[in-house]
């Protein structure tokens, strides 16, 4: 499965505009440096952003559906 993201930009706040954004990726350093790079690209910069994001990760052998653990 690749990236999956989705945002919303609130105008009109109190405190200045803001930025919602959740994302599902891969967890691997080069997908996130170049998820990031893209963001910071695409957003709109006149808000401020809170950012989650679904980790894909495996912490121990039985959480895994299939043997390919790395």
């Amino acid at each position: 499965m690749g990236t999956i993201m989705q945002w919303v930009r609130l105008g009109g706040m109190l405190k200045g505009n803001l930025g919602v954004a959740n994302m599902y990726t891969p967890n691997d350093s080069k997908t996130i440096f170049f998820l990031r790079e893209a963001m910071g690209k695409a957003f709109p910069n006149d808000c401020k952003w809170i950012l989650k994001r679904g980790w894909n990760m495996v912490e121990s052998r039985n959480d895994k559906s299939n043997e390919l653990v790395t």
